[in-house]
């Protein structure tokens, strides 16, 4: 231990006792202290909670914490913006052009082998399957108001705009002409929350029971909508909810919640907007306040001083006026003139409109609420005027991965479980004879879902690609007609309706496929001499 003599230790006794510390221990106090920063603080910089980042406490929640308490506002502020924002409606008309288009329906896709059935049975039983299909679909909706086409689109408004839906399965019986009893009543997101009498349970979160693993077990769905307040808010059934259990004792689907989970255990969905809500409304606000900039600006004309003080207003003055009371009324107009009293001066303001950042500022944010929604700028804004063809393109083929992704999820969630019911109620009613249903049923009800297709970006690269994959045996006729959205029977079909129907005719036949190189090289284009002679030779092909 270091000494020190009795003097040097009264001076530090004394300075301590005055506040006054010795440049030694000051030095080991902030070196202590820096220790203890380095020693607490981890490798993140984002972790640090230093002057910079003390406003920054977000919450440590589970799923539904973070979520159940703002989803009622998320919500509500989300179809406003909607409904008044051109972008946002923009925005979800996009998705859902592009995710359902003229709608996802099914192909038969039965295992002849499994089930022990000819190949003329499986067609059979396919093209029954496929027909009581399409009955239903026009009828899929309780209300009678939507086919399952507007239903899938109304799937996909609704999860962009309040976060979820839900589908109920129910009998409609009092309507005989119906082809089939089954059909869905689509319910909005509002309608399933808490009886006020069960609020205590903590198994019910925002109207979803769940149980010991988080599985939902049934949701509780108020008989009228919360907002319909006019029509429905004070009669009985307001505030009287019904427990829809979601499976059924037999294993049957009663109720399907629609939503994207984004974390485990989130028992609601989340709006697609609500990561961008603050932006939309700062940009309208900006833009509302550069409207009006351009309207003061544009408002001020002609401003006429008077000196004379015998007459309050000039004589010929008529753009001012006054209330009953002498008091004068302000108002301004575009390409006002206004005249003054007699001593009166008027100061113009000129605001600036736009400023030279508006443009460059408005479309960095339109570009930042474009990532908020997985689309790029082009989409979000309908604008390729700032794009090239190539950026153009690569932007379009990207998105198209996100939509590909809601045609599967939407297909295998929503299309899928209504389409195995509907196979069901065709077997009860003996449309299809399979005694050996149940025991089989997953191999009766696969299917292909055809999706809607995409227009070509390039259509002559792109069809002689896909002409190139299909002779080379990277790819199937079925795979390339359904990325355009097409059946590949139906289209067989059809094209040897056209080239039978020519050929009776007497009308000269369609060239058919021109060959195309190996994969290891280009395709080679034929030069003009041998044109003729290929394409004899293709038609002749096709005959055969």
């Amino acid at each position: 231990m270091e000494k020190r003599s009795f003097i040097e230790q009264c001076h530090e006794v004394i300075n301590s006792t005055i506040g006054i510390v010795s440049p030694k221990i000051e030095l080991q106090r902030r070196l202590l202290r820096q220790a203890q920063k380095v020693a607490l603080r981890g490798s993140y910089e984002g972790g640090r909670n230093d002057r910079n980042r003390k406003p920054w406490f977000p919450r440590g929640g589970s799923a539904d914490e973070d979520l159940l308490d703002d989803l009622p506002l998320l919500r509500e502020r989300s179809r406003d913006l909607i409904r008044n924002d051109p972008v946002a409606a923009g925005i979800i008309e996009t998705m859902v052009s592009n995710i359902v288009g003229h709608g996802h329906y099914p192909q038969s896709d039965l295992d002849g082998k499994k089930l022990g059935l000819s190949e003329q049975r499986v067609e059979e039983i396919g093209a029954t399957l496929e027909e009581g299909w399409e009955a239903w679909s026009m009828w899929a909706d309780t209300a009678n108001r939507m086919t399952f086409w507007e239903m899938q689109q109304m799937v996909i408004r609704q999860i962009a705009s309040n976060g979820d839906l839900f589908a109920l399965r129910e009998a409609v019986t009092d309507e005989p002409w119906r082809p089939f009893n089954y059909a869905l009543n689509l319910v909005e997101g509002d309608r399933i929350d808490t009886p006020s009498d069960k609020r205590s349970q903590r198994n019910i979160r925002r109207g979803v029971e769940i149980g010991t693993r988080g599985q939902p077990l049934a949701y509780w769905v108020c008989r009228t909508h919360p907002g319909d307040v006019t029509y429905t808010y004070r009669t009985p059934e307001a505030k009287e909810y019904v427990r829809y259990p979601v499976m059924s004792e037999y294993g049957q689907r009663n109720a399907t919640q629609l939503y994207f989970l984004k974390r485990p255990g989130q028992t609601r969905g989340e709006p697609m907007l609500s990561p961008v809500l603050n932006k939309f409304k700062d940009m309208g606000e900006f833009g509302d306040a550069t409207l009006m900039a351009a309207k003061l600006a544009a408002c001020f004309g002609i401003v006429i001083e008077t000196t004379s003080a015998g007459n309050p207003y000039n004589a010929a003055a008529g753009a001012s006026d006054e209330a009953e009371n002498g008091q004068r009324l302000e108002s301004i107009y575009p390409a006002m003139i206004e005249r003054l009293k007699a001593g009166e001066k008027m100061t113009q303001v000129n605001p600036s409109h736009p400023g030279p950042q508006f443009e460059s500022y408005y479309e960095q944010n339109m570009r930042m609420i474009g990532s908020g929604v997985n689309m790029p700028y082009e989409l979000v804004f309908k604008d390729f005027s700032k794009s090239n063809f190539s950026s153009s393109r690569a932007a379009i083929l990207e998105v198209r991965k996100y939509f590909k992704c809601f045609h599967i999820w939407l297909c295998e969630k929503f299309c899928q479980p209504v389409y195995e019911t509907v196979v069901e109620e065709m077997f009860l009613r003996n449309q299809i004879d399979v005694p050996d249903f149940y025991e089989n049923k997953k191999y009766y009800t696969k299917t292909r879902w055809l999706s809607p297709g995409w227009a070509y970006i390039e259509p002559e690269k792109e069809i002689e690609a896909a002409i190139s994959a299909i002779d080379n045996n990277l790819s199937t006729a079925s795979q390339e007609i359904a990325a355009r959205g097409g059946e590949w029977t139906g289209v067989f079909k059809q094209r040897a309706l056209e080239r039978k129907t020519s050929k009776n005719l007497g009308l000269p036949e369609t060239p058919g496929m021109s060959k195309t190189a190996t994969v290891t090289g280009p395709i080679q284009k034929n030069p003009p001499a041998q044109q003729g002679q290929e394409d004899g030779q293709a038609a002749q092909g096709d005959q055969e």
